[in-house]
């Protein structure tokens, strides 16, 4: 394949370079799909347990939104990792969910 690949798909022929493609490629690849989990840390009991808890869940994925009530020691991430990963770095970070 030379650095201008040439493709059929069914009967329309598309020309396109290989940025173009490696650009596609890898957004392609990057897309996930975002989930909403929500835990409850008992041991979160101030606002340095706060910046804790977020930089912990930010370390895993850092395009998760965190979002953290402490009076009800509730956390709410937007996330696309699954939860037991969360639930495992938030462990190790000495934060355990409930």
């Amino acid at each position: 394949m030379g650095s201008n690949p040439d493709w059929v798909v069914g009967l329309l022929h598309i020309s396109l370079d290989l940025t173009t493609v490696e650009r596609f490629r890898v957004g392609y690849l990057d897309i996930k799909e975002t989930i909403m989990i929500e835990f409850t840390v008992k041991d979160m009991s101030c606002g340095h347990c706060v910046g804790a808890v977020t930089k912990t869940l930010q370390s895993v994925d850092p395009q998760a939104k965190v979002e953290v009530d402490l009076a009800s020691k509730k956390v709410k991430v937007e996330s696309t990792q699954d939860r037991a990963k969360l639930a495992d770095a938030l462990t190790e970070a000495g934060y355990p969910p409930a």
